[in-house]
């Protein structure tokens, strides 16, 4: 089975260190980058399963970058986080 590789994207990656450890314990590929550009050129560049994007980057956020991506695809509760209302994701017991 293939390996699920995931993009994490954060200004401040190195306090998320403890999650990134978790994540590749449990078999997951995790790479990082600390900008919006340096997502979108990797995303370029590779195949990611999923992109974790940090909304409040310096310089670029997440909606942009999302903006930027056309094969970017959000799940819909996504969309309605970002109008105010309350993100469950897929598993939030709906």
């Amino acid at each position: 089975m293939n390996r699920m590789t995931l993009l994490w994207a954060d200004d401040e990656i190195d306090l998320l260190k403890p999650h990134i450890m978790f994540l590749r314990g449990k078999g997951y590929d995790v790479e990082t980058v600390n900008s919006g550009a340096d997502a979108l050129d990797l995303a370029a560049r590779r195949h990611f399963d999923l992109i974790i994007l940090d909304e409040n980057m310096p310089g670029w956020t997440g909606d942009p970058v999302t903006d930027k991506d056309d094969s970017a695809q959000c799940p819909g509760d996504y969309d309605n986080q970002k109008r105010g209302g309350e993100y469950h994701g897929s598993g939030g017991g709906q």
